[in-house]
């Protein structure tokens, strides 16, 4: 049985962010859209909150042929 995450203001706002992008946006480009807005975010907060949205299904990932994995919708 898997552990209910709680809701997070900063997981919320990373998977907007990747579902609003018209580009797969990766950790990093994530991390530099939110940063002015969320000034105590840091790089590896976006990384672990990838991680969770990754693992609920609620993003996929890919490398596509260019060493960085970018994130998106599933679909």
């Amino acid at each position: 049985m898997k552990a209910q995450r709680r809701k997070s203001a900063q997981r919320e706002r990373i998977y907007e962010t990747i579902l609003s992008s018209k580009a797969h946006p990766s950790a990093q480009d994530v991390y530099a859209r939110l940063k002015y807005e969320m000034p105590s975010l840091s790089l590896g907060n976006v990384y672990r909150n990838i991680a969770i949205l990754l693992e609920e299904g609620r993003i996929q990932g890919g490398e596509f042929g260019s060493g960085i994995v970018r994130y998106d919708a599933p679909g």
